[in-house]
């Protein structure tokens, strides 16, 4: 009992018999951190300190911020290990724990008691001093709280930030895809009013004579111009006129006599029938 009455005892726990929180704080709140922890026990769990024991530590980040690690024990657990040792006469001064895994004991105390030391000092006090220390708790709570938006605030401006770069690569493909779509309809467009090459060289050869021919053929969007020779061009106007893809035929030059081919050359202008032809276009095409 001697020896007993020297030592200096305590019980250690395994720290997978307790529950773990870690938090980050700003440095500033270090003073009232304890209170602050205490608050959030009661708020976010059926933990209080009727019913467990819990005891923390912290340290500085790079950040400027402090990281902060609760650890809860139930009471039964703790008290019933501490009648244990009281059974056997051994006088119980402390209760920290271990990490099994590394086998590192943590600094913290479940029985150091502050958190009830606190609430005895706080049930002593006059109703002033209660007031004061109610409104001090009141604002670390919403330091904690105007902290926490911050990030969330940062977080989202991030994703708002991330989804404007996706809405803008969509945009841009869009708008790729927009004029695309708009050429090709020019280009079908351009290609229902005016027939095909193709198509106007046909009916050239048809309705020229034998003994005229195109060494020329420009064709625009509403009709063209062929230049070429002929024995006589006097009825070429009457021949293109006449065409169901021609129409308004006109010489847009003067005709001369060339002497190496002994023949009238001539440019010879027309617009093309695209009301009619387009309209029957539309129909072969429906």
């Amino acid at each position: 009992m001697a020896v007993r009455s020297r030592m200096r005892c305590g019980v250690r726990i395994s720290a997978a018999d307790c529950l773990e929180r870690k938090f980050e704080f700003p440095r500033a709140v270090v003073p009232k951190l304890q209170q602050i922890l205490a608050l959030d026990l009661a708020r976010t769990t059926p933990l209080d300190q009727e019913n467990a024991y819990w005891a923390y530590r912290w340290r500085p980040s790079r950040a400027g911020t402090i990281n902060v690690t609760q650890f809860v024990v139930r009471k039964p657990l703790l008290d019933g290990a501490v009648r244990d040792a009281e059974s056997v006469g051994l006088q119980i001064a402390f209760a920290d724990a271990f990490d099994g895994g590394t086998g590192e004991v943590l600094p913290i105390d479940f029985l150091a008691g502050a958190h009830d030391v606190g609430a005895r000092q706080i049930r002593g006090r006059s109703p002033i001093v209660v007031s004061v220390g109610a409104v001090g708790l009141i604002v670390l709570a919403l330091i904690q709280f105007a902290y926490r938006q911050h990030a969330a605030i940062e977080d989202l401006r991030l994703e708002i930030s991330a989804a404007r770069q996706r809405a803008h690569t969509v945009q841009a493909a869009i708008k790729t895809k927009e004029e695309a779509a708009m050429r090709v309809d020019e280009m079908r467009r351009m290609k229902a009013q005016r027939p095909a090459l193709s198509m106007v060289w046909r009916e050239l050869t048809a309705l020229l004579p034998d003994s005229a021919w195109v060494t020329e053929l420009r064709m625009t969007e509403d009709g063209g111009q062929i230049v070429g020779f002929a024995a006589s061009t006097a009825s070429l106007i009457e021949l293109v006129s006449r065409s169901a893809l021609f129409m308004e035929a006109a010489f847009v030059a003067p005709v001369t006599m060339d002497a190496r081919e002994k023949k009238e050359h001539f440019v010879l202008a027309f617009k093309f029938r695209r009301p009619v032809e387009g309209a029957r276009a539309s129909q072969r095409n429906l």
